[in-house]
């Protein structure tokens, strides 16, 4: 069965009200809810990054959600659950806590380093485990405190390059970002414009960007602990930035800028205690290695 069909109509003849359930008349036990996720921070408007507020839940979810179940949002603020009576009350129970704590924020603490691929490994991939994702391999980690800032120190000491974001602070089940970029315009091509008398070009920029962005997800958890979303992206563009040049019209000779990019993403969602570090770390086009640390704390007002 399609999970998608129930989802969508329950959506379309319920939209007007805070909450529903609809039990599947299929005799499996399942259901279909509906959770106002503007009940999180008392506005009718949706809150930045939302989406990935639906990711963190998804995977929190308890028990985990199989191939019949669904999750996801609809329009703007509606949560829509396709599950069990169990699973509906994981999402109840997350939405609670956040709700209560919702002026809590929760303070993460970001460093990237860049380290060769001998330091990485005599250092860092000891306590990190390989995990595949797609084609490419990512290492990963969540370790307590004390742990944690020894291997900052360590990092700190070997690597040739290091950048500490500022702190996030962050609202539970809601989204922090921090990128430090710089943008490159470019001539990616051009409007052609006939005259009487002659073709005139007129170029069309674009933009790309190079640096690193952050971005966090977090919540507490009814035991204290913390629920952490986190990606952590690097990129450069390779130069010089190749061109390309053509003909518009006769005698009109215009050059295209063509910009690489390479860069790195590394991910994880993890449950921590606070004060807790994930660390994060993938292999660089140029051999050596991108590692993200990850610190979240709990900032009870």
């Amino acid at each position: 069965m399609n999970p998608t069909l129930p989802l969508l109509l329950l959506a379309s003849v319920t939209a007007t009200v805070p909450a529903q359930k609809l039990l599947l008349p299929d005799n499996s036990g399942r259901i279909v809810q509906l959770f106002d996720l503007d009940y999180l921070t008392g506005r009718k408007d949706p809150f930045f990054g939302i989406e990935r507020t639906v990711a963190l839940l998804t995977r929190l979810v308890t028990p985990e959600l199989g191939d019949d179940a669904d999750l996801r949002l609809v329009g703007k603020h509606w949560l829509t659950l396709l599950g069990t009576p169990q699973q509906a009350a994981s999402i109840e129970e997350l939405l609670r806590v956040a709700k209560e704590r919702r002026e809590d924020p929760i303070e993460v603490t970001t460093h990237l380093f860049t380290l060769s691929a001998d330091k990485f490994a005599l250092h860092c991939k000891p306590v990190l485990v390989a995990v595949e994702r797609g084609d490419r391999t990512t290492f990963e980690s969540v370790v307590d405190p004390k742990e944690g800032a020894r291997l900052v120190a360590l990092a700190q000491q070997h690597a040739s390059d290091t950048l500490a974001s500022p702190r996030l602070s962050v609202l539970p089940l809601q989204t922090a970002t921090m990128a430090m970029r710089n943008e490159i315009a470019y001539v990616q091509d051009f409007e052609v414009k006939q005259t009487k008398d002659a073709v005139i070009a007129d170029p069309i920029v674009g933009t790309v960007w190079e640096g690193t962005e952050t971005v966090v997800c977090a919540t507490y958890l009814a035991d204290g602990t913390l629920a952490l979303s986190c990606e952590a992206k690097a990129q450069e563009v390779l130069r010089p930035i190749p061109t390309f040049k053509t003909q518009i019209g006769v005698g009109n000779e215009v050059t295209i800028q063509l910009p690489r990019v390479v860069g790195i993403s590394v991910q994880q969602t993890a449950v921590l205690p606070s004060g807790g570090m994930v660390l994060l770390a993938a292999q660089k086009v140029d051999g050596s290695y991108l590692l993200a640390t990850i610190t979240a704390r709990a900032q009870p007002k």
